[in-house]
């Protein structure tokens, strides 16, 4: 076909969206790559506390006429270049990172203090504003700027942990699943001290990510395991 040739030709570049295909030229692709970043360094020098640009927003800016799943097909090709990152509703920089201001890092360091107490019992996020007389937007930014940095890890249920705590219960789980084959919910809990509203949420993660696997009320070792069995087992001989 015409379109095909065209696009052999490194002419135009073709998209599928369901039975419709998009025919977009490479004058205009080429275009998209430099004006959607900018319009994003834009947004990232007027609000440097912010995660990212809202995606309507940014739609909005750049072509509000643009069809949305035409917009979203040049977002994941913007993405793939490694343009642009697309997290949920939210558009950044790849090299963007948020910067507080003196204020505000000590409203961070506070949260971090608070959760390396509560350890295996932290509160979900929207508690967090009422126990550290945090506005909720002021604790929002400063658990995706913890979550940035690879200090917080958000799990299910809007449970922040610190990553340390979450690699500490991980090597719990390890240990564990190596001496007794698997780990039940009963077991984790005691372990950490904990309860089962923490302990389920933790489980769960390390499901997704593949180190254990869940059959029925038990976990055993899953695809994962394997791999961060020996990464455990590495820090264990550096002593770190």
């Amino acid at each position: 076909s015409i379109l095909a040739d065209l696009e052999s030709r490194n002419q135009v570049h073709l998209f599928k969206i369901g039975k419709k295909t998009y025919a977009i030229s490479r004058e205009a692709v080429d275009e998209y790559s430099r004006v959607i970043p900018n319009l994003i360094a834009d947004f990232h020098r007027q609000f440097p506390v912010s995660p990212g640009i809202p995606k309507a927003e940014l739609h909005h800016k750049f072509n509000p006429n643009l069809e949305e799943p035409v917009f979203q097909v040049i977002l994941s090709h913007l993405e793939q270049k490694g343009l642009i990152q697309i997290e949920s509703d939210r558009i950044k920089l790849p090299t963007f990172q948020i910067k507080l201001d003196s204020e505000k890092n000590k409203f961070y360091l506070k949260l971090i203090d608070f959760l390396e107490e509560k350890r295996f019992q932290p509160p979900r996020t929207d508690e967090l504003a009422d126990l550290l007389s945090f506005p909720k937007k002021t604790v929002d930014l400063l658990i995706q700027y913890g979550k940035e940095k690879g200090e917080l890890i958000l799990l299910e249920g809007n449970i922040p942990f610190l990553k340390k705590h979450v690699d500490e219960a991980l090597a719990v789980t390890i240990r564990f699943i190596e001496k007794n084959g698997g780990i039940r919910v009963g077991d984790f809990r005691n372990l950490l001290k904990t309860t089962r509203k923490y302990a389920v949420p933790l489980l769960e993660y390390f499901d997704n990510l593949q180190v254990t696997e869940r059959e029925d009320d038990i976990r055993t070792a899953g695809m994962n395991f394997k791999k961060f069995q020996e990464e455990l087992n590495k820090r264990d001989e550096n002593g770190s």
